[in-house]
């Protein structure tokens, strides 16, 4: 409303959605460490209170018990605050994994549609923005400072964010398979159930020997067909779940390909929607039919993007190790960065019983990476989002894990972290010299960190944030100029 009655146009609004691109991302903190069983009773709590206020829209009639409210109180002063054991970090993921099951998947769609309504109203005609808001996570991933971070809790952490998306997806087909009970007596259906799936022709109906229960269910509802589609999607489901059960899918022997996908979903779903339009239940493309899209467009099967942040030292280190230099640590940077290029030139990926020669501490900076080629290959490339390197202070830090990624068969998107008032000032030049690296292309897209925490420890909040300001203006300025887009995104969060 306020753009329209800015005299934003339509073509100047829809550059604009097109553009629009937001990703709020989790991180493990003290202050958040809260139990789940805490947090749930004080959304149990809060839910009471909103019934009451509302009496109106309150569906359980015990809300209106008198002691619900003080009961739900004693038996959250009775409760420990801590847990008995230190959480680990599978505990912190599954924590920040729980506002994903309470909230945020019911709360997204609706986003999305209050977006679709108020572009609908007040710009006719503009197509509304698909996915422009995601979640990443650093719980799981985040190896700078915490030594507990090692690749097998990376892999468990990548298992529970596809499981829990996987579970949504199966909750929500079941739901459409209760809701989406048109007969093929009553409108045309069948024929444009039979799609493509992965490029082959799909008819739902071969698979309904999958269970007892789908061959019950064709016996049943013969004349159901979204029904029974959505039976033996329910079906694929189950089954994608027991894919993760054991963890086995990400050991290195597992055969690559075997993995539910994500495109499997987006068809089925596409395939019932552009029926439903062709015929007379258009009025079903919205609903949970649409909540259903809008939720695998934003979480797909995977919830959150996984970044993966490790300190440059160790980079460093490892590199030495790898290049077989232990001069290489101590070498002038302009130096490093030719022994780095050189070594690119030719670099291939490593077999695993090469990595396994490695000292630990090589390994442990090569396993996560290692793992990150393996569950792209196996999840899909959005299983993983960024690599952030901690105190970035170098182009040879860049370079350092470009050769870390080609040894390990994998390539994530590189963001520097500059965290020091010195490195904050050099961040610019820094950048400038990335880019103009001869003989290679500029890269079309950077992300860029920029610390907070580090840089008021070093210099004081005053200088920090002017230090800050200053390093975003510069680094916006030289990706304007070089022809790069940028993403700058800083740690500093909240509750």
């Amino acid at each position: 409303l306020a753009l329209k009655a800015e005299g934003v146009d339509g073509p100047t609004m829809q550059a604009l959605v097109d553009r629009l691109g937001i990703e709020l991302v989790f991180t493990a903190h003290p202050t958040e460490s809260k139990r789940r069983t805490l947090l749930t009773k004080l959304r149990r709590l809060g839910e009471l209170l909103r019934d009451r206020a509302h009496p109106e829209l309150a569906r359980d009639p015990a809300v209106f018990d008198p002691e619900s409210v003080e009961r739900e109180i004693a038996s959250l002063w009775l409760t420990d605050r801590s847990r008995v054991a230190r959480p680990e970090v599978a505990d912190e993921a599954r924590t920040g994994l729980w506002y994903f099951d309470t909230t945020l998947y019911a709360t997204i769609p609706q986003l999305q549609a209050d977006l679709e309504h108020a572009l609908a109203e007040h710009f006719p005609g503009v197509k509304p923005p698909v996915r422009w808001l995601t979640f990443g996570t650093w719980m799981g991933g985040d190896r700078d400072g915490n030594p507990n971070v090692t690749a097998a809790v990376t892999a468990e952490v990548l298992l529970l964010h596809r499981r829990l998306a996987i579970e949504k997806m199966r909750f929500a087909a079941r739901e459409l398979a209760r809701s989406l009970t048109v007969s093929d007596r009553r409108d045309v259906v069948a024929e444009a159930l039979r799609f493509r799936r992965n490029g082959k022709p799909f008819r739902y109906h071969e698979d309904l020997h999958l269970s007892k229960h789908l061959e019950e269910l064709s016996k049943r509802y013969p004349h159901e067909p979204y029904r029974l589609l959505l039976g033996v999607l329910r079906e694929r489901l189950a089954q994608a779940v027991g894919e993760v059960r054991d963890g086995k899918v990400l050991a290195a022997e597992t055969v690559v390909g075997s993995c539910f996908d994500r495109a499997t979903l987006t068809e089925t779903f596409a395939a019932i929607r552009d029926s439903l339009s062709a015929g007379r239940g258009v009025l079903l493309t919205g609903g949970e039919l649409r909540t259903a899209i809008h939720q695998l467009e934003v979480f797909g099967l995977h919830t959150a993007r996984l970044d993966l942040r490790q300190h440059s030292s160790h980079h460093e280190t490892a590199v030495a190790e790898l290049l077989d230099r232990d001069d290489y640590p101590k070498l002038p940077e302009a130096q490093k960065c030719a022994v780095l290029r050189e070594a690119l030139a030719g670099a291939k990926p490593r077999r695993a019983a090469e990595i396994a020669r490695f000292s630990a501490h090589t390994r442990n900076v090569l396993d996560p990476l290692v793992l990150a080629a393996r569950a792209a290959a196996k999840f899909g490339a959005d299983a993983l989002g960024l690599y952030v390197i901690s105190m970035t202070d170098g182009v040879s830090d860049l370079l350092e894990v470009e050769l870390l990624m080609k040894l390990a068969g994998t390539s994530l998107p590189i963001a520097p972290l500059f965290e020091t008032l010195d490195d904050l000032q050099r961040a610019p030049e820094i950048l400038r010299a990335y880019f103009e690296l001869p003989g290679r292309k500029r890269p079309a897209h950077q992300h860029v960190m920029l610390g907070y925490s580090d840089s008021n420890k070093d210099c004081g909040y005053l200088t920090a944030n002017w230090a800050l300001y200053e390093a975003q203006d510069a680094i916006a300025a030289l990706g304007a100029t070089a022809g790069v887009r940028l993403t700058l995104f800083h740690g500093r969060g909240g509750s």
